[in-house]
């Protein structure tokens, strides 16, 4: 049962990814090249941790898939530069690698991936905060959906089988309050012309 409630998260959270891609299709959102690449990487690198650890959950697998296929779209219709907190978030992971290649411990690398990922996030929280109909609210409530199997689905209470699961879920409930629950204030919003 716990396979198959692991298997459920990842194609919900690939459903997730299906507004975005069409936004970005349809020209009316741009990736940022730097940030996919990062979050790609991010969940590159819990991947392999819970690999290394034979932990590998649905929800990392679907993650990964749809950063790298958003990281492929950025190529062609995403904007380019950096960020101070790209670069931040680079570093992060690879510390995340550095640990885990100086302590042999792929749990490390799996840490730093998830609280690099939430720092990484905080540009698009910020901007959430401030203007919630830039973001899919329909996207975002498929990924915080994958939260309820995933979290059913950990066979067992090790860091391994729990970082990742817990790091979506409270990325995700973050971004499920400053979608449905906070209000921007009236200053935060541009002058209607």
């Amino acid at each position: 049962m716990r396979w198959y409630l692991s298997q459920l998260a990842g194609i919900i959270f690939l459903i997730g990814f299906i507004p975005y891609i069409a936004a970005i299709v349809k020209h009316q959102t741009q990736p940022m090249k730097a940030t996919w690449l990062i979050w790609m990487s991010l969940d590159g690198l819990t991947l392999a941790g819970m690999y290394a650890k034979q932990s590998v959950s649905g929800q990392i697998v679907g993650a990964f898939a749809g950063a790298c296929l958003v990281f492929l779209l950025s190529l062609k219709y995403g904007k380019p530069g950096w960020t101070k907190i790209d670069g931040w978030t680079l570093a992060g992971a690879i510390v995340g690698v550095g640990l885990w290649w100086a302590f042999d411990s792929p749990v490390l690398g799996i840490l730093m991936a998830q609280l690099t990922g939430l720092v990484g996030a905080t540009p698009t929280f910020m901007n959430v905060w401030h203007r919630p109909q830039d973001e899919s609210r329909f996207g975002w409530c498929f990924f915080w959906a994958s939260c309820i199997p995933a979290l059913i689905a950990i066979p067992a209470l090790s860091w391994e089988h729990t970082l990742q699961p817990l790091g979506f879920l409270t990325g995700n409930t973050i971004m499920m309050y400053l979608l449905f629950i906070h209000r921007p204030s009236l200053h935060s919003q541009p002058a209607q012309a």
